[in-house]
This record gives structure tokens, sequence and C-alpha cells, in this order.
């Protein structure tokens, strides 16, 4: 093994734990960038075309449901916000 690449600290961690050479563990973080969402950008339109009301507020998560990642805690989530968030919405995205 030439090198690994992990996408956070704690995968590297429990990687090296696992007896390969921390030199040849790499961290490089996944994520977005905040500044390239512009927060002033048109919703209107595609909350019309997901048939979404005008003025629903809309949470979403962008995923791959694998089983890994207790994505579940989103659905808790989601279950709690709607019984004190008038008709909230909820976007998955992923597979």
């Amino acid at each position: 093994i030439k090198a690994i690449v992990c996408v956070a600290e704690e995968v590297r961690r429990i990687t090296i734990e696992g007896k390969v050479a921390p030199e040849k563990v790499h961290t490089i973080y996944g994520g977005v960038h905040p500044e390239e969402f512009d927060p002033a950008i048109e919703s209107l339109p595609v909350k019309r075309e997901l048939g979404i009301p005008d003025e629903a507020p809309v949470v979403g998560i962008v995923a791959n449901f694998d089983g890994k990642k207790a994505h579940s805690l989103f659905f808790e989530g989601a279950a709690q916000i709607m019984k004190q968030v008038a008709d909230v919405r909820f976007l998955v995205v992923g597979r």
C-alpha cells in the first residue's frame, strides 16, 4: 500500500489502529464550501417544480444511504420538526 486517503481524522485514527503505518494515511476532508452557495438564488421555481408550497420551509439531506452512517437521525429529527413547524417539507436525495 502506497497511501490511504481518509475523509476524517477519526477514520484515519481507526485505519492506523488497524496496523497501517501513519505516514501512509492521509486525511482529505470532504464537504461543501458555503461561499459557493448564494442565499439570494431564487428557490421558488424548484419548489414549484417539486410541488412544494412557496412558503413551506424545506430541509434536505444528500447522502449515500449505505448503512454506514446514522441517517436515521435525520428522519427522527424530521418527525420532531413536523410536530413544531407547520407545512415543513423534507427532501432526501441519494442512493
